[in-house]
């Protein structure tokens, strides 16, 4: 059964895209940003000018914004959003004791948590193990380092995680 529907042709309205998730249907950066860092359980709650003030790649100051948000594609992200894995293959590429995912990958495992101690010891700096990207962020900035000597530690902290990612 098809219904009917009549159009008022007399009164013309000018097509237009609308962006429902604002008030006056305005898109903006912000919302879209606040939109994408909701979990859907709390939001999050990170000062994303830290990342987006690094001097690095674009795609490096990409990849941390997503990791602050918790959207890297690990096996445990993907399996959330009902991508299959293998059962076989869902584990830390690093220890393989448990479930790939972000916090574990980055900060709680055990080679990782070598890792993490052994760039700080280049610098002379003391590790302190962190459990998330914003405690890292909040280890790392606190750092009493100054200048040129600062943006490099940042640069190296910012790359230690886009290689630990494509490792």
């Amino acid at each position: 059964m098809v219904g009917t529907c009549e159009l008022n042709h007399e009164v013309e309205v000018e097509d237009r895209i609308v962006w429902i998730h604002d008030k006056g249907a305005v898109f903006s950066v912000k919302k879209l940003s606040q939109l994408l860092a909701y979990d859907g359980i709390e939001a999050v709650e990170f000062s994303f000018d830290r990342i987006w003030s690094l001097k690095v790649p674009p795609k490096v100051r990409n990849f941390l914004w997503m990791l602050a948000i918790n959207r890297i594609p690990t096996k445990d992200f993907l399996i959330s959003r009902r991508i299959q894995i293998d059962s076989s293959n869902r584990g830390c590429p690093w220890c393989d004791r448990v479930l790939e995912n972000t916090n574990h990958l980055f900060f709680e495992c055990s080679f990782i948590k070598s890792f993490w101690s052994f760039i700080f010891s280049w610098w002379d700096l003391v590790w302190k193990d962190v459990t998330n990207i914003d405690e890292l962020c909040s280890v790392c900035w606190s750092m009493k380092l100054t200048g040129i000597q600062k943006s490099l530690w940042l640069l190296v902290i910012a790359a230690s995680c886009w290689t630990l990612w494509l490792a």
